[in-house]
């Protein structure tokens, strides 16, 4: 919503504190019917009622009419539409001074005085200093407060007895008033003379005493204070100008601590009197901005440092060692809005003068409060917008159900009045809030806007608040429209991290259609780390506006921007130069070394960086570069920057560089990346300058890759460098290359393989060599080798090393191409009894099974002893239960294979709690072949004899059981146990 026209009106009695408000506003839409009236009736600067007079918008033709008879209206019902330069200084003072005269009560008269305006009167303040003289003290302060802002050096006289009145406070109000009157040239020696003193503070000495007293701890700065050097250095600021800066600079470090805090409330209020804003706003905020010394709820209060005090004695004393309550800083903060409050009722210009002071020193990030919690900032910017309400707890909370499009801060026709002060607060603000305060304020204004020069709109478009932003863009567009930008001020928007400003600049600049004469902007412009200029220079538009640039004179603006601009933000630089080599190739030529030796010796590492990259571009030789340019370089602390040292080894002759390249290859594994690069860089020059080479460099290079496990980033460059300087020789596997990748140590080197075999060359490798890829850590390459497996069954089914390690593979994807290899390629004959006891042997259960599988499908008798006695060696359980089936048919009555099976028997049956079938058939067979042969009987004893000792009770009845059957058997047995004859007892005969 923007304001067109607004007209105030006045009651005819001048101490009335209503005023009302007509405004014509133009809304936001494209339609005729954009136009409202409004007319708002405030009272002390806030709103108490808005009425439309519009129902619905309407055209402007209608909306002036409106307004007109509405202010008609206003102006017949006895309202007034008064000179706002004589406003409050020919009408209000003479109906007060008549209201003072007719007062009664002092205490009231009193009051009425304190409120008059702060202007010089003469007569007004002749009939105040009538009154002087009141036996209460507050009386005569608020007379003394009001003749010091409007009296003249005609009151002094007096005002001077009251120097020596009894009550302090009085005294040095009236020190500060009869200074205030006196003409600037005579106020030193009118304080020299009133105080005695024969020399004045100096800012040093003032710097001094502060910095000592703010060294002190809390218990020792209430015993050496510094209040009255702080009264003292004020009164001397009226007429010493450097003292005033010094104390101004001083008193953000000043703790509102005992010691301190009576001068510093000394002044907060003098400042108050002499309308001092830049005084005034640092102490309120200082206010503000810190919690209370102390809570006081209580007559007394306790601290760890100086016991329980007497809250009301310790505060009067010179020496008090409290400072301030939560209820004095309540009241500060009060005065504070409501000295405003009237400056502003009274339409003093004093008003924006000491608000803007105060706005200026909110920020976003420094500032302690949030700006919810300020009262003073949200009373200036938010008293008549109802979207904000203060709560109970003085927090301004918004609500968010409540739309208004008006401005909002108190007293807006007084601002209306100072746009000065509007565009420094929204230049210069630290705080968003107040700087869109700022702007809302200023957009009212149509004549305002357009009288701002372009300076203060490309500073307002670098603020980083949204509303600055928008407001500057736009009237910078109706302002270039007149004139186009300088090149200063499109580096100065360009410059910006704003989208919105770098897309303005842009557009302004894209309408330039030749560039020749603004290469020194251009070149400024490549020194600054902004994407969207860069991005720009490749656009169709810059194109066609760089077509016809001199490229010699544009490289030389370049370099001598690079020397003399601080590039500390270097990121940016790589893409920078190579759009310089891009644009301006051929004049990179034409460099000597005189021209970038500045940038190799400025100490700056992103200007080193772009020496080096132009000593790499031009065309000099190794031998004319001079030894301190290479030192420096390879004294450099960034390793990109000691890389060109190698870098520039390019420039060698032919055969020099050659007698180089081992020393570089040894030093490939041992260099950081950068180096590692230039290295390469210079391997690609040398095969490019002597092509006998490459033979002797693939060779090391593969060497490398296949031999030793390099970090991932070396790899990743080997395998780009091999792609590109060889790749014809990885297609033909020169030198069994793919094979040596293959079986790298490096899984990203053997992906390297697998493109290349991928691509076709599957036929460089043997039957032998795609068998052991079948274990590769890399599925790429079991997957070429399982395919040509696939492809060649007869190569896998004949191989000497059969299908065990394929079967036994640790990846699964192997192990189960193996198994399905066996069922669909292997046919009877396939598997001999030596390859199936092979798979049954193996460790892996699956494999077991299968291989139990095979020996059941493909078992013959005639194979059954061989099978038997190997199977017997395997320490799997199921295995030997497998194997306790054969015992009957393939080893009865065989001493040989029998005795042969001891290690298999003794396995079986020292096994605990496990392997019952095969304990029960072995069992079963030693009983049976036991008595075949003394042989065979002496084994079997000496493995009962010693499973009888191990075994648990479960089994050892069996052994015993046994035992006792050879024994029984046979006599000559050597076992452990006997059968013992029970003694029988005869019966005893009977006595008679």
């Amino acid at each position: 919503m923007k304001l067109v026209r607004k007209t105030q009106l006045r009651a005819q009695d001048a101490t009335s504190e209503q005023h009302d408000e007509v405004a014509l506003f133009e809304l936001q839409r494209d339609q005729a019917a954009r136009y409202t009236v409004v007319v708002r009736r405030y009272y002390r600067g806030a709103i108490l009622k808005e009425t439309q007079k519009t129902q619905e918008p309407v055209d402007l033709a209608r909306a002036e009419k409106v307004f007109d008879s509405v202010v008609v209206a206003k102006v017949n019902q006895g309202n007034v539409v008064p000179d706002r330069t004589a406003r409050a200084t020919e009408h209000r003072p003479v109906n007060l001074g008549r209201r003072i005269m007719l007062e009664k009560n002092p205490a009231h008269r009193a009051r009425q005085i304190w409120r008059l305006p702060p202007e010089k009167d003469p007569d007004m303040a002749f009939m105040v200093a009538g009154y002087l003289g009141h036996d209460v003290w507050r009386h005569d302060y608020s007379l003394l407060w009001t003749l010091g802002r409007i009296g003249s050096s005609q009151n002094i006289a007096m005002i001077r007895p009251y120097l020596r009145h009894s009550h302090p406070v009085l005294a040095g109000l009236a020190l500060e008033v009869i200074l205030s009157l006196t003409e600037p040239e005579a106020r030193e020696q009118s304080y020299l003379a009133i105080t005695g003193q024969s020399e004045r503070l100096e800012p040093d000495l003032l710097r001094e005493e502060v910095r000592a007293f703010c060294a002190l701890s809390r218990s020792a700065a209430a015993e050496q204070p510094i209040n009255d050097l702080l009264k003292q250095a004020y009164l001397q600021a009226l007429f010493d100008p450097a003292l005033r800066q010094a104390l101004l600079a001083l008193l953000p470090d000043i703790p509102l601590c005992p010691g301190a805090f009576k001068g510093m409330r000394y002044l907060l209020k003098m400042s108050e009197f002499r309308l001092d804003a830049d005084f005034y706003a640092v102490l309120n905020l200082r206010v503000e901005n810190r919690k209370a010394f102390f809570i006081r709820d209580w007559q007394y209060h306790y601290t760890p440092e100086a016991g329980r005090m007497h809250v009301q004695e310790e505060l009067a004393s010179e020496k008090a060692r409290l400072a301030y309550s939560q209820k004095t800083r309540h009241y500060l903060m009060t005065r504070c809005w409501r000295t405003l409050r009237q400056l502003g009722a009274m339409g003093s210009a004093y008003y924006t003068v000491m608000a803007e002071s105060l706005l200026l020193g909110y920020c976003d990030t420094e500032h302690g409060l949030p700006v919810a919690k300020s009262p003073i900032l949200n009373a200036i910017i938010r008293t008549q917008d109802p979207r904000y309400q203060k709560n109970a707890r003085g927090i301004w909370r918004e609500c968010p159900d409540v739309s208004f499009a008006g401005r909002g801060e108190a007293f807006p026709h007084l601002w209306d009045q100072a746009p000065s002060s509007l565009v420094n607060i929204a230049t210069h603000s630290r705080c968003e809030a107040v700087s869109d305060f700022a702007i809302r304020a200023l957009s009212d204004s149509h004549e305002a806007c357009q009288s701002l020069p372009r300076a203060t709109l490309i500073a307002l478009a670098l603020k980083p608040y949204f509303a600055a932003q928008q407001f500057a863009l736009e009237w910078l567009a109706v302002d270039v429209a007149r004139e186009p930008l300088t090149s200063e001020e499109l580096f100065t928007l360009l410059s910006s991290d704003v989208a919105a400003v770098n897309e303005f600049a842009l557009a302004q600049l894209s309408l330039k259609r030749d560039l020749r004469s603004d290469t020194p902007l251009l070149a400024s412009l490549l020194c600054v780390n902004s994407a969207p200029f860069h991005h720009w220079l490749s656009s169709e538009s810059a194109r066609s506006a760089l077509a016809y640039l001199d490229q010699n004179r544009l490289l030389d603006d370049c370099l001598s921007c690079f020397i003399a601009t601080d590039l500390s933000q270097h990121q940016h630089l790589p893409d920078v130069f190579a759009w310089l080599q891009q644009t301006c190739g051929s004049a990179f030529a034409r460099l000597t070394l005189a021209q970038i030796e500045p940038l190799l010796r400025s100490g700056c590492p992103a200007k080193l960086w772009l020496g080096c990259k132009c000593l790499d571009v031009m065309p000099i030789r190794y031998s004319d570069i001079r030894p301190d340019i290479l030192d420096i370089i390879h004294s450099a602390a960034s390793e990109e920057i000691r890389a060109f040292s190698i870098v520039l080894l390019k420039k060698l002759t032919p055969d020099d560089l050659a007698s180089r390249l081992d020393t570089l290859l040894a030093l490939l594994t041992q260099s950081a990346p950068p180096a590692q690069e230039a290295i390469l860089a210079v391997l690609t020059v040398s095969i490019q300058s002597r092509p006998n080479q490459r033979e002797h460099l693939f060779e090391q290079v593969l060497q490398l890759l296949h031999r030793r496990k390099l970090d991932q980033r070396l790899q990743q460059q080997l395998a780009e460098f091999l792609r590109q300087q060889f790749d014809r020789a990885l297609q033909q596997n020169h030198q069994d290359a793919l094979w040596l990748l293959a079986t790298a140590r490096s899984e990203l080197v053997q992906s390297e393989a697998v493109i290349y075999l991928e691509a076709g060359a599957a036929r460089a490798l043997s039957g032998d060599q795609w068998f052991r890829l079948l274990s590769s850590p890399t599925a790429g390459l079991r997957a070429l080798a399982q395919a040509y497996f696939e492809r060649d069954p007869d190569a896998l089914r004949t191989h000497p090393d059969g299908l065990l390690p394929v079967l036994e593979s640790a990846w699964a994807d192997t192990q189960a191409f193996g198994f399905t290899f066996c069922e669909q390629q292997m046919q009877r004959e396939d598997w001999p009894a030596e390859q199936i006891i092979a798979v049954c042997d193996s460790v892996e259960t699956e494999v077991q099974l299968f291989g139990r599988g095979l020996l059941e499908r493909y078992f013959e008798a005639a194979d059954g002893q061989h099978y038997l006695l190997h199977l017997s060696q395997h320490p799997s359980p199921l295995v030997e239960d497998f194997v306790s089936a054969l015992l009957p048919d393939y080893a009865a009555g065989n001493e040989a294979m029998i005795l042969a099976l001891r290690p298999y028997f003794l396995s079986v049956l020292s096994r605990v709690n496990t392997g019952r079938q095969a304990k029960d058939r072995v069992l079963q067979f030693l009983s049976e072949q036991a008595a075949s042969t003394p042989q065979i009987r002496d084994m079997v004893c000496a493995l009962l004899t010693r499973l009888s000792l191990t075994s648990v009770h479960k089994d050892k009845a069996a052994y015993l059981k046994l035992m006792m059957h050879l024994t029984q058997a046979h006599e000559a047995v050597d076992l452990p146990a006997r059968i013992r004859m029970r003694p029988v007892r005869q019966p005893a005969e009977r006595k008679e």
